[in-house]
């Protein structure tokens, strides 16, 4: 009698019978189902999550490498187009006969060209680390074409005390742009390293 009363009950659980059991295991697989099939969907939102993630900064780290690139690309391109230039101005006489033959506009139009570029950028698409440096290099350039500027207009008329004074003001220009420049492309490098790492 004892062995037909185990046959007749459930081996987990000693209270029921047979199609009891097999109604509760049904239940318990059940609710396993769900919770595997819970935790599935909550790993793959995590995963999905991490992936977009990792495409807002890699999309975020091309979009600073544009913008601190063009930065920098605009500050050696008028560093080069300088550097020509105080190479090319050595005397007071060199400066009237170039005006005179109207054969030089001493990069007027192309450092107007470079400050409308940098003026063009909005300030709050700038990386934070070039700001500064577009700010110092825009800057740089108003006042280094302000200064060819006038140096054109008096050049018939200048001093040698003033040409001193161009002479002096080039290399300072050239100074800060270059230097913008390579605070730059250290920035444009170290972000080119964390967007490959």
């Amino acid at each position: 009698m004892q062995s037909s009363a185990l046959m007749n009950t459930c081996f987990l659980f000693w209270d029921l019978e047979v199609g009891a059991c097999a109604s509760w295991v049904q239940a318990w697989g059940s609710i396993i189902a769900l919770a595997v099939t819970g935790g599935g969907l909550v790993y793959q939102a995590k995963q999905q999550r991490k992936l977009a993630e990792t495409m807002a900064r890699k999309a975020a780290a091309e979009s600073y490498l544009r913008r601190a690139g063009a930065m920098n690309a605009i500050a050696g391109a008028a560093n080069d187009l300088l550097l020509g230039l105080i190479d090319e101005l050595t005397t007071r006489e060199i400066l009237i006969a170039k005006v005179e033959s109207g054969g030089h506009d001493f990069l007027l139009g192309e450092l107007k060209a470079m400050k409308k570029w940098i003026g063009d950028v909005p300030v709050h698409d700038l990386p934070e680390e070039v700001l500064r440096e577009t700010l110092i290099l825009s800057s740089s350039l108003r006042q280094l074409l302000r200064t060819l500027e006038v140096a054109v207009a008096i050049c018939q008329d200048m001093t040698e005390n003033q040409f001193l004074e161009l002479q002096v003001a080039l290399p300072k220009a050239r100074s800060s742009i270059a230097g913008s420049a390579l605070v730059m492309a250290i920035h444009v490098s170290k972000a080119q390293w964390r967007a490959e790492a």
